[in-house]
């Protein structure tokens, strides 16, 4: 199963999963998935996870129909939470042991304040839409400005961003009248007052204050097409990273407020991106993502390197060890590492994992967590190293 069926099964499964508990707990078909907590499940531990992470000596992981399980053995028992909503959860971060948040279906984040136990909405795709709405329509209105005013010479490509604008202004309005459909799919914290969040249809937010107020900043990003940002990373230097369909990566140096295109070449999906520092200090990006493509960049270039990865199949997930190890897994458990920071990988092991949507280390205790069908796989990283 390609990661595309995988993740976008998020919106198959956004669609399906709501009719299916609603019936489940005597509900009409019309009740809200966003107001109808997830049921405690006695097998929750094995339904689908689409994404898995760490905070403090935690493991915590999310999922199908709003299930959320967290661990402090190492995944060798869990206990599911208490979650507001049904929808499908895409990706959990956490800034600390007890701060996270949670994206998914619907445009909903979740944020928890004590370990991942219990969690709270901050944010739906009804705020989104309008917010979306408003920055579409203003970026409709400057563009129709600056064609009016347009010199001669200038005029063709002025009134083509008009168009690619009014595209934009009614797709959007006609998204909206769907309601909040369109799902978040990554999150990005920096600390406990921070966070990005990326999803379907250009999606992409941003909160300063720990989630009191989440804004819209995508339209600082030409994306006239609404195509998907599946992913997003970032660092403390005020460094952030989106990636998504069609090869595009975008970059941020300055939290946000501006962004550069950074073009890969590639035309399929990217469905990740991490950043790492070099001994000498300079940066190091890797996008990876459809049928094992990655792609590096280094310091200041524009330049990517394609990088072979040995695999053929979609890359999910990637973690940098305690001990410096660049380490990423594909959809079906294979993992690969890289010593020199992403300029050659080599297979380290196979999980014979069923499907695999993601990758998060634990390095205290030096676990790896795959989060997938039937729940979350955990591997000892260290010990099959030996």
């Amino acid at each position: 199963m390609q990661l595309r069926t995988i993740k976008r099964m998020l919106i198959g499964l956004g669609i399906a999963a709501a009719p299916a508990l609603a019936l489940a707990q005597g509900a009409t078909l019309a009740k809200d998935p966003l107001s109808i907590p997830a049921i405690k499940a006695p097998k929750a531990a094995s339904t689908l996870m689409l994404g898995a992470t760490t905070g403090g000596n935690k493991l915590v992981a999310c999922g199908d129909r709003g299930i959320v399980i967290t661990s402090i053995d190492n995944g060798a028992t869990w206990v599911q939470s208490n979650v507001p909503v049904s929808v499908t959860l895409n990706a959990v971060k956490f800034a600390n042991s007890n701060v996270g948040w949670i994206v998914g279906h619907d445009g909903v984040i979740l944020t928890t304040t004590d370990g991942g136990l219990n969690w709270v909405k901050q944010l739906d795709g009804n705020a989104i839409n309008e917010q979306m709405l408003a920055a579409a329509k203003n970026k409709m209105e400057t563009a129709q400005v600056a064609a009016e005013a347009a010199a001669a010479k200038n005029k063709e490509a002025a009134t083509e961003r008009l168009d690619n604008a009014t595209r934009l202004f009614e797709d959007t309005e006609a998204g909206a009248r769907f309601g909040p459909s369109r799902p978040l799919l990554d999150i990005w914290v920096k600390n406990e007052s921070t966070a990005y969040a990326v999803g379907a249809y250009g999606q992409l937010l941003k909160t300063t204050d720990g989630g009191k107020q989440w804004n819209y900043i995508g339209a600082g990003i030409d994306n006239f097409e609404s195509l998907h940002y599946n992913a997003l990373t970032g660092t403390q230097d005020g460094t952030v990273v989106v990636v998504g369909e069609q090869g595009r990566v975008y970059r941020s140096r300055d939290e946000g407020a501006s962004w550069q295109a950074l073009p890969t070449g590639y035309k399929g999906h990217l469905y990740g991106a991490i950043a790492m520092k070099q001994a000498n200090g300079s940066d190091v990006l890797l996008a990876y993502g459809f049928k094992g493509h990655i792609f590096r960049l280094e310091g200041a270039s524009t330049q990517w390197q394609e990088v072979d990865s040995g695999s053929k199949e979609s890359l999910v997930g990637a973690v940098v060890t305690p001990a410096g190890y660049l380490v990423l897994t594909d959809q079906v458990g294979r993992i690969i590492v890289s010593a020199d920071q992403g300029k050659t990988f080599v297979e380290f092991m196979k999980t014979n994992s069923a499907v695999v949507t993601g990758l998060t280390f634990n390095g205290p205790q030096s676990k790896v967590a795959l989060p997938g069908k039937g729940g979350v796989k955990v591997v000892d990283f260290a010990k099959q190293a030996k």
